[in-house]
């Protein structure tokens, strides 16, 4: 637990620190939104950030210094189809990983849009919980 603590505040840190924030001009449509164990959510507090090759989405609720929730997902830079690297959601101390389908239909240096669904893992216990419905449509300028 100790260990899942210190990636999640250094996540964080590192996102507030280096990421960009959806382009608010483009309408205030951008979000995150999937259903987990059949709850619905919807993330519009996102952040992007893209080195090595990778860019890094992060969805939060709350502040990004204060999430109650948090998603961060990993996909190759400018690849579009099944580009999604992993998923990973913390909800108030539950915790979650694991592999999706994934349709990237658009990833450029201004916007993201995908669709994706499968199974996730529970952190503490293995038990495994639903996520449909999955959709990730965001823009933003990357500094």
């Amino acid at each position: 637990m100790k260990k899942l603590f210190l990636f999640l505040s250094v996540a964080v840190l590192t996102f507030s620190l280096n990421s960009c924030s959806s382009d608010d001009s483009s309408g205030g449509g951008e979000k995150i939104t999937f259903k987990i164990n059949g709850t619905s959510k919807t993330f519009t507090n996102i952040d992007v950030y893209e080195a090595n090759g990778e860019k890094y989405i992060t969805g939060y609720i709350g502040s990004a210094n204060d999430p109650s929730e948090v998603i961060f997902i990993e996909a190759d830079a400018n690849n579009t189809g099944s580009a999604i690297i992993s998923v990973e959601y913390y909800d108030n101390g539950d915790d979650y990983d694991g592999g999706l389908n994934a349709n990237i239909t658009v990833n450029t240096d201004t916007k993201f849009k995908a669709t994706f669904s499968g199974t996730m893992i529970a952190f503490n216990g293995g038990s495994e919980v639903p996520l449909t419905n999955g959709s990730i449509d965001v823009s933003f300028i990357l500094e």
